[in-house]
């Protein structure tokens, strides 16, 4: 999660987007496999990218959250749980309705692709937050200043 947090930071509009694919290809992978050790790759694919999909939808919301005032965690945070209990209950009949597992893993794959086409607009360019960028600089100057200014032995 912490690469995933370093990688998000300057990369908001990009990063979810990445993340959803990654999921999406797991449970795409955990539709086509057939083996046992795909059945615990797949799983682990897509539920990684689940997490990371979460870290990198908290650096977008937290930079929303800078750029315009408002809290935003509450309603983000919502969505996710809200999304699962509003589908869930679809993956029942419509697996018993024919088309078998395979078909609604891979429809539930391509929906997920299909939720970030709307990323797809540059809405903003990926760019690190200035002001985060800056307090660093200064840190570092005022770093290498208390070392220069340091007494020598």
């Amino acid at each position: 999660m912490a690469v995933v947090g370093r990688f998000a930071v300057g990369r908001e509009h990009r990063a979810p987007m990445l993340t959803v694919v990654a999921m999406a290809l797991g449970i795409g992978a955990l539709s086509m496999t057939g083996t046992l050790t795909g059945l615990g790759v797949a799983p682990l694919l897509a539920g990684a990218a689940s997490g990371a999909l979460e870290v990198c939808l908290d650096a977008a919301t937290a930079r929303a959250e800078r750029m315009g005032g408002r809290p935003l965690f509450q309603a983000v945070h919502a969505a996710s749980p809200l999304s699962v209990i509003a589908t869930a209950p679809l993956t029942g009949p419509a697996r018993q309705s024919g088309p078998g597992i395979r078909v609604v893993l891979l429809l539930s794959a391509a929906a997920l692709l299909g939720s970030v086409l709307p990323l797809l607009a540059p809405a903003a360019a990926d760019r690190p937050d200035d002001r985060a960028h800056q307090g660093v600089r200064r840190l570092r100057t005022a770093r290498v200043r208390d070392l220069a200014a340091a007494p020598q032995p």
